[in-house]
């Protein structure tokens, strides 16, 4: 129900993003899921690599072969586009061929 009774003033209060409401208690999401304030907790994206943010459900990397958007969600990246890394975005292959061809002539 996204409630718990807060053990300080014994008052039902809306658990906190993260969390989620198990035997009256606010209790963190488990590995692997998310909740907004006062919801239940939701399986994260699969195009996830491990956990999200438990209060976003934004990706923390990406799966291999996925790119990162700005709002956090990973996408399968586009023909001529790759992963630059774990955590970074998907970048055109032959400006970043041209970067590193830039970088190691120096």
């Amino acid at each position: 129900n996204g409630y718990g009774i807060n053990s300080t003033n014994h008052k039902c209060e809306k658990c906190k993003a993260g969390k989620y409401s198990n035997e009256n208690k606010c209790v963190d999401c488990p590995d692997g899921q998310y909740s907004t304030e006062g919801s239940t907790c939701s399986k994260c994206s699969t195009n996830c690599e491990g956990n999200c943010d438990k209060t976003t459900g934004k990706c923390l990397k990406c799966k291999a072969g996925y790119g990162m958007t700005t709002n956090g969600k990973c996408e399968i990246c586009g023909e001529g586009y790759f992963r630059f890394s774990t955590f970074g975005s998907q970048e055109d292959t032959e400006a970043a061929a041209e970067r590193l061809v830039t970088l190691l002539s120096k």
